[in-house]
């Protein structure tokens, strides 16, 4: 039988610093406020919307820029931009999160 005082003892350094090594996380914001950018969920999310064939694209978003939040219904998508029902395009690189209303 063990007892607690015979286990070894692990040794660990402490951590006596900021650790900043989360920035690449969806949803997060970083230190100074602004909301980090993760493209590859962000394509997961676009591509997701537009992947069914069965469904009529016609979904009402809420589109959130590095300085804004937009409410659009999109109906289509091109490599680069965002369609919407007003034929507006949205240039998928300035995008930071969609969610869907």
């Amino acid at each position: 039988m063990f007892f607690l005082k015979d286990l070894l003892k692990v040794f660990a350094n402490k951590i006596d610093k900021i650790l900043n090594n989360n920035k690449n996380v969806s949803y997060g914001e970083l230190r100074d406020g602004t909301k980090s950018v993760d493209r590859e969920t962000l394509t997961k999310k676009i591509n997701a919307l537009f992947d069914s064939s069965d469904t009529t694209y016609s979904y009402n978003c809420k589109i959130i820029f590095s300085d804004r939040e937009e409410r659009h219904i999109l109906i289509g998508r091109t490599n680069n931009y965002l369609v919407t029902r007003r034929e507006k395009l949205i240039p998928i690189s300035d995008i930071i999160d969609i969610e869907l209303n």
